[in-house]
């Protein structure tokens, strides 16, 4: 497995979302040009409003956050990019990182299959 395609991603600025159709015999005009896209319409009305919690500020860049942003960005294995909210809106990634860190060190170690 190669982390070139991971790293265009991380390198490249993210490409325009599809453009989604909305079918009015779905709730809400939730769009349905995919089912994929049209359950993360649902996620984030059910969870952009929420406002529970502290934003951390035990790392500088994390007590700068905006907690009213949210947004969900999904990319399939075949490249299609599914987003809602406020998915390009730049922010910190901290431990996230990890897992791809982890993945990179095993790529360039040979042990993925």
């Amino acid at each position: 497995m190669s982390v070139e395609p991971v790293l265009q991603l991380v390198d490249d600025p993210a490409p325009e979302a599809p453009a989604l159709r909305s079918s009015p015999s779905l709730p809400h005009d939730v769009p349905a040009a995919q089912p994929v896209a049209a359950y993360l319409e649902g996620l984030l009305a059910r969870h952009a409003g929420l406002s529970d919690g502290e934003v951390a500020t035990y790392i500088p860049e994390l007590g700068d956050a905006d907690p009213a942003l949210f947004g969900i960005s999904l990319v399939t294995c075949d490249g299609a990019l599914y987003e809602v909210g406020d998915s390009r809106a730049p922010f910190t990634i901290q431990s996230i990182s990890k897992p791809l860190t982890y993945g990179l060190a095993l790529d360039e170690q040979d042990l993925l299959e």
